[in-house]
């Protein structure tokens, strides 16, 4: 603070003090104007103005001093009052703090001056010394030849303490270098300096008898003299865990190179004297511990739920595409591969002789620190080419250390390397890097099997095989027997998770077959459903899909394709009777079988090693895909016996379609892989459950036509009630209906194309009829009507068209007619039963065989046609229809046609 002057009172200020001090002027805006005149009269200022007085400006004003008549005059008493008590009250805070100054720097003020005093005491003695002391040496004058002594003692006395100054300095620098060199992991240097850092401790304290002695003839104690030598110490010995820390954690580190790991191993040895065999088992164990860190950062990361989520196919913003998921299999694989390959050639570089027949680089670098040879040295790694002065020269203000004794600047630490010289120890280092890469091999065999699941397909998993094959080849590290033996432990987890995929596969697919199967039969099973396409596959021949159409300049050439594509697939599925259903089912195992066919076809390697695996999957996949198809079977038994006959015909049906679709389905037979064999006896059980579905067909539609048939009455007259005299022989109308409800059926059931099997089931159906109807018709011998006559004899034609084969029903046939042979027919029912099979065998022609040879059924009267088998009908005067019809109505309501009834 700074100090300001004391104002007592205005009266007593003198002129030359109060020069510096003015009195404040009045403001223009707020000050008191000051009296003035106006045409001769005084004019009074206002009472209101205020009264705050500039002190600069009166000092200003009066740089002599101030004259209270000047004051009294220029202004007014009030002003001079308030200026008066403002100079009053400044004039009492300086002497307040005046007073209050004083007392605090007093006692201050009384030591200062002790302390003068003091000094001024301790400056005489001191030039009073010193003047004795050159009275005292101005009188002794010593000789010449004691003058040449001294000075050869002084220059041994100098050597020495400059040898001890070096001794101090690398002590007392030790520990920055030891940073530095920990810091810049050169881990052998820092052990180097560690152990010349104790030889030059134990020289200093403990140290030989010679320069222990030459200390003490100059008067030097120094664990007296220099007690920082042993603190100095206690801080270097620190050291020696920390480097030995941090090498043995550098042995982690993949990127390596043999002449680091060397040097960290001669650290080691140095450091904690461990046998130089033992340190290849320090060096196996730490590269151990990085390749499970490697492993278990992913098996962490799949635990933890994110390789999870990530092929959870729930969420589809978290699913992988295939690409990401192999990209980042091979990232790992290759980490875990490179360190068990660096491990192995590292280690062989280092303990095991070469191929070439050069040492091993362990044996090399020993031999240079016992030896010293520097023509050896050049070969030697920049890391492991060290020496005590390489290294004292590699220091900051190296040329301080050359006062050091030959015994530390040749210092060469002990090394036993006997052990490697032995002839058994290179079979016993073999046998370890033997034993640890196949532990190695497990770990990474239960790795492989952790990253390889994440793959959804075979061609995947392949991928993978070849990029390792790919860079296991161009790595070194390795020999040939442990590149056979990974080689093995990859096509083994290939195997595996081949086996895995593909089972997974073939799983789905069954479970997606008897999903499909189940929605398709309750897609069947609905009422809405009776007149679907499915039901009647015989429609759907005749459904027609739309073309596709090309606009110019709105379709490209791809998709023009494409378009045209599935148009021909929908027209070859029409050919072949797949309905949108069946298809729907069948797609499911198809496209599953064709993807998982393209898969494996990439499995078929020729090469040397891919052949051996490339058989046992060909093994391994045939027995599962045989358990697909097996599957598949017993899938459409259960549901073939657990559908009901009567109730679910359409049902039964399906399944029979679906059987005889899958047999006969080119793609997936081929695709699915099986043996011949076992694709034969496959086809023989669905064409066993094909021919189930077709006996139920037949007992239902057969069942169901004869219930038709004994429901409804004769529409014919009998002949005695008709007014013809010879009525002429025809079958009835509900014979009639009941063939076309028969032959209706055997159109819906959907085997045109299959002619043979087509031909197969109506004879047999045709047969069963016959069978059925005989007994409903003649119970117990009794007598026919004449229709039920015509309609035996009507069948007994038709049953001849299909030649010797129904010779049993013909004859059943025959035991019911009032003829015992068919010569003894009246040839008037003969002919007109004929007349009335040559008229219906367009309608009935699903009834008659495909080939009708000439016999008693065709008349001999009718011409022979090329498209009507029976030939041609007789053409009468009177028409006589081939059924019984309608009459017909007056009108067509449909037709546009002229007509006299007023519409």
């Amino acid at each position: 603070m700074s100090r300001r002057p004391s104002v007592a009172s205005l009266s007593s200020i003198g002129p030359g003090i109060m020069k510096p001090i003015s009195l404040p002027t009045l403001s223009e805006s707020g000050s008191r104007p000051r009296p003035s005149y106006s045409n001769g009269s005084l004019v009074v200022p206002s009472r209101s103005a205020s009264y705050s007085v500039n002190l600069e400006a009166i000092a200003e004003q009066n740089p002599d001093g101030w004259e209270p008549d000047d004051l009294f005059t220029k202004y007014t008493v009030g002003e001079v009052k308030a200026t008066q008590q403002r100079l009053r009250m400044d004039a009492d805070a300086k002497q307040e703090e005046l007073r209050l100054m004083v007392g605090e720097r007093y006692r201050d003020l009384l030591q200062a001056s002790t302390s003068i005093i003091s000094i001024a005491q301790s400056s005489s003695h001191v030039l009073s010394a010193l003047n004795e002391v050159r009275a005292a040496t101005s009188s002794i004058g010593p000789t010449e030849s004691e003058r040449a002594s001294v000075s050869g003692r002084g220059d041994d006395h100098l050597q020495t303490l400059q040898s001890l100054a070096a001794h101090l300095k690398l002590l007392l620098d030790a520990p920055e270098h030891l940073w530095r060199f920990m810091e810049r992991k050169l881990y052998l240097h820092a052990a180097w300096l560690f152990l010349l850092s104790r030889v030059v401790h134990r020289s200093l304290l403990r140290g030989d008898a010679d320069d222990d002695a030459v200390w003490r003839t100059l008067g030097i104690d120094i664990s007296e003299q220099f007690p920082i030598v042993q603190r100095q110490w206690d801080t270097v010995s620190q050291f020696r865990t920390q480097i030995s820390h941090k090498a043995t954690m550098a042995l982690r580190e993949q990127n390596s190179s043999p002449s680091e790991v060397c040097a960290i191993l001669l650290t080691l040895h140095l450091l904690e004297s461990r046998p130089l065999p033992e340190t290849l088992a320090t060096f196996l164990a730490q590269r151990t511990r990085s390749l499970n860190a490697s492993l278990n950062r992913t098996k962490d990361r799949i635990l933890n739920g994110n390789a999870i989520d990530a092929a959870s196919p729930q969420d589809g913003t978290n699913v992988k595409s295939r690409r990401v998921i192999i990209r980042e299999v091979k990232q790992k694989l290759k980490a875990a591969l490179e360190i068990v390959v660096r491990t192995m050639g590292i280690s062989r570089r280092i303990f095991i002789p070469q191929s070439d027949g050069n040492s091993p680089l362990m044996n090399q670098v020993l031999h240079h620190v016992q030896n010293n040879d520097t023509i050896s040295a050049k070969t030697l790694p920049a890391e492991v080419r060290l020496t005590s002065q390489t290294l004292l020269t590699t220091l900051p203000s190296s040329n301080h250390f050359l006062l050091l004794p030959p015994s530390i600047k040749w210092y060469k630490p002990y090394i036993d390397g006997s052990p490697l010289l032995a002839s058994a120890q290179g079979a016993q280092f073999k046998q370890k890097l033997d034993d640890w890469f196949e532990k190695a091999m497990q770990n990474i065999r239960t790795a492989m099997e952790l990253w390889f699941a994440e793959l959804s397909t075979i061609r995947d998993l392949w991928e993978l095989r070849r990029w390792c094959q790919a860079w296991l080849q161009s790595a070194e590290g390795l020999d040939a027997r442990e590149t056979g033996e990974f080689r093995t432990v990859l096509d083994s987890v290939c195997r595996q998770l081949a086996v895995m995929i593909w089972k997974s596969a073939l799983k789905l697919s069954e479970v997606a077959f008897r999903e499909h199967l189940d929605s398709a039969l309750e897609t069947i099973g609905n009422s809405s459903a009776t007149g679907s396409v499915d039901a009647e596959p015989a429609q759907y021949l005749f459904h027609a899909d739309s073309a596709p159409s090309i606009v110019p300049g709105t379709m490209n050439t791809t998709s023009s394709d494409m378009s045209f594509q599935i148009y021909r697939s929908s027209l070859r599925r029409q050919m072949t009777g797949r309905t949108p259903l069946l298809d729907d089912v069948l797609s499911t195992v198809e496209k599953r079988a064709k993807d998982l066919h393209e898969d494996l076809l990439i499995t078929q390697d020729k090469s040397e090693d891919s052949r051996v695996l490339t058989s046992q999957l060909a093994e391994d996949y045939r027995h599962d895909a045989e358990m697909l198809c097996s599957s598949l079977t017993t899938a459409l038994q259960t549901k073939i016996d657990g559908v009901s006959a009567k109730k679910d015909i359409l049902a039964t049906v399906f399944l029979g379609r679906t059987a005889d679709h899958i047999s006969s389905s080119y793609s997936f037979m081929e695709n699915i892989g099986c043996a011949e064999s076992t694709t034969e006896e496959f086809r023989s059980q669905l064409a066993v459950l094909y021919d189930c579905t077709l006996e139920r067909w037949q007992n239902h539609t057969v069942s169901s036509v004869i219930a038709a048939y004994l429901m409804k009455s004769c529409v014919s007259k009998s002949p005695s009630d008709t007014g013809d005299a010879t009525p002429s022989a025809r079958p009835s109308a509900r014979l009639l209906d009941s063939l076309l409800a028969l032959s209706s059926a055997i159109q819906a059931l959907g085997i045109h194309t299959k002619t043979d099997r087509l031909t197969a089931l109506t004879w047999s159906l045709l047969r069963r009829f016959v069978v059925s109807l005989v007994p409903h018709l003649n119970p117990g011998n009794r007598e026919l009507s004449a229709h039920e006559t015509w309609d035996l004899a009507f069948l007994q034609l038709i049953l001849e068209c299909w030649g010797p084969t129904t010779q049993e029903q013909q004859s059943l046939l025959l035991a019911s007619l009032p003829w015992s042979t068919q010569a003894n027919w009246p040839s008037d029912v003969r002919d007109g039963l004929s007349e009335s099979l040559s008229r219906s065998q367009i309608l009935l022609g699903l009834l008659l065989p495909p080939k009708i040879s000439q016999s008693s059924a065709v008349p001999e009267h009718h011409k022979s046609s090329s498209l009507l088998q029976l030939g041609l009908p007789a053409v009468d005067a009177q028409y006589q229809p081939a059924f019984d019809l309608v009459k017909p109505s007056a009108r067509f309501g449909l037709l546009l046609v002229g007509s006299s009834v007023t519409r």
